[in-house]
């Protein structure tokens, strides 16, 4: 369930006093939700009941400036519980706007057949939710993304604040199913446009903020700001449609698994993803359908980045694929005569620097580098297709920097040749392509003894120079 969506009710209570007093009442939850700053609730008008309260024409506003977004309730009942605690019932769908949305598009949020209770136990207010569907629509659209919706079934979600803005927040969730559909359009200039429909399945999420008033302050602060979150999944499907120059083309994913993991601490950001049991099938276009395409085993990368302008912190990413395996459709296409190895490809990919933010960040390499590099490490490359491999593995210092850069990058390729050989035979590779290939080859690695191999040595410095293979090239 999306978080946001969540906080939209839990995050209200952040700014409780802490009192020794050990329930709430209706009246005291309006009291303390009708804060300032990056939370604020209004409402046009209040009705007191004797069981508790109704409030008409809510405002939610939450975070500051251009990352600022409203959530706008019709109507929202407030009831006191014998055991209590608070009973909330929002009857009609509640409108989110701003916060990179399109301009006049909004997001529709019906919590309807939700059931949500406010509880306290000290200085904590705890939510719960329990809805057995919860629909979600974007209205307006937008120039790329026209449509979307969701609908979540069978949701449950805890959500616990602290007594101030300041103080711990955590929210656990569960989602019994997800279906839904997102279509886009095309660009201007350009025809075609995609749908893309999707389903999950047992999905359980949890975030966790130390200061959840820095998350949706909407200052530069707010990066730095300590916080984890994850979702896992089983059994997503999706299914693109979109066209291309040779008529519908229709794509199916499917994963058997996976997570999703973010966090920030200390200036560092991380971010996970690990999916598993990986299935790719197209129909349509010149081709034949094709249901299973492709297989994967294992898709996974990890990224870490600072985020603190001064001081330096780790920069890396590892990437693994393993198992990747064509159908047998696509190889009778592609090799009948079965000449190519049917060995699964895999690739592991492992880098990792030492790094700060740079104070002018912009894209590319060198001065325009987003991150100012002091050390840049290859620590692990091993890619294995098609009966070929390359590894590799190296350490520089100062990369960036032409005059100060020191240390070597080694990669050593088997079986290469051989497999260049054979893709021109079977006609994959045309033969101009074949000579680029070979040529670059030529020039950029040395045999290794014995015909073992192909290797490629990198040497930066002293002073600025550079030399491939014992060749000085500058």
């Amino acid at each position: 369930m999306s978080h946001k969506a969540i906080l939209t009710f839990g995050a209200l209570a952040l700014a409780w006093p802490a009192q020794g007093l050990a329930d709430i009442t209706a009246s005291q939850l309006w009291d303390i939700w009708q804060g300032d700053g990056a939370l604020s609730m209004r409402a046009a008008e209040v009705e007191m009941r004797r069981d508790g309260l109704s409030l008409m024409g809510v405002t939610v506003g939450l975070g500051d400036g251009d990352t600022r977004g409203t959530f706008l309730i019709e109507r929202l009942d407030m009831t006191d519980t014998d055991a209590a605690t608070v009973e909330i019932a929002v009857p009609d769908p509640v409108r989110f706007t701003g916060a990179g949305l399109p301009e006049m598009a909004a997001l529709i949020v019906d919590y309807s057949e939700a059931e949500i209770t406010a509880d306290r136990s000290g200085a904590r207010i705890s939510y719960a939710l329990d809805a057995p569907q919860i629909a979600v629509e974007l209205s307006g659209g937008g120039a790329q993304v026209s449509a979307l919706d969701y609908v979540l079934e069978d949701v449950t979600a805890a959500l616990e604040a602290g007594a101030r803005l300041d103080q711990p927040l955590s929210v656990q969730s569960s989602v019994a199913r997800v279906d839904g559909t997102i279509e886009t359009s095309a660009r201007e200039g350009q025809t075609g446009g995609s749908r893309v429909s999707f389903t999950a399945t047992e999905l359980q999420g949890t975030m966790a903020a130390d200061r959840p008033d820095q998350l949706v302050g909407g200052d530069p602060s707010s990066v730095l700001a300590d916080f984890e979150t994850s979702t896992s999944f089983t059994d997503l499907e999706l299914q693109i449609d979109g066209d291309s120059p040779q008529g519908p083309v229709t794509a199916e994913v499917n994963l058997g698994a996976g997570q999703i993991a973010s966090a920030a601490t200390g200036g560092v950001l991380t971010s996970d993803v690990d999916t598993r049991d990986i299935v790719i099938g197209t129909t349509g276009g010149r081709m034949p359908a094709m249901p299973d395409a492709l297989s994967i085993g294992t898709l996974a990368y990890s990224l870490t980045l600072p985020v603190a302008a001064d001081q330096d912190g780790p920069l890396s990413l590892s990437l693994t694929a393993d198992a990747i395996a064509p159908a047998e459709t696509l190889w009778s296409l592609l090799d009948p005569g079965k000449e190519l190895p049917r060995d699964p490809a895999s690739l592991t990919l492992s880098l990792s620097a030492i790094a700060r933010p740079s104070a002018e960040p912009g894209p590319g390499l060198g001065a325009q580098s987003p991150f100012d590099i002091r050390s840049f490490e290859l620590q692990e490359l091993d890619l294995s297709v098609l009966g070929a491999q390359v590894t590799g593995s190296g350490q520089v210092d100062q990369p960036l920097d032409q005059r100060a850069a020191e240390g070597q990058v080694t990669l050593v390729a088997t079986g290469l040749l051989e497999l260049i050989g054979t893709l021109a035979a079977l006609g994959i590779l045309p033969p101009e392509q074949e000579l680029g290939a070979r040529m670059g080859l030529a020039f950029a690695t040395v045999p290794l003894p014995g015909g073992a191999g192909l290797k490629t040595e990198l040497v930066f410095g002293p002073d600025g120079a550079i030399r491939l293979n014992g060749m000085q090239v500058r």
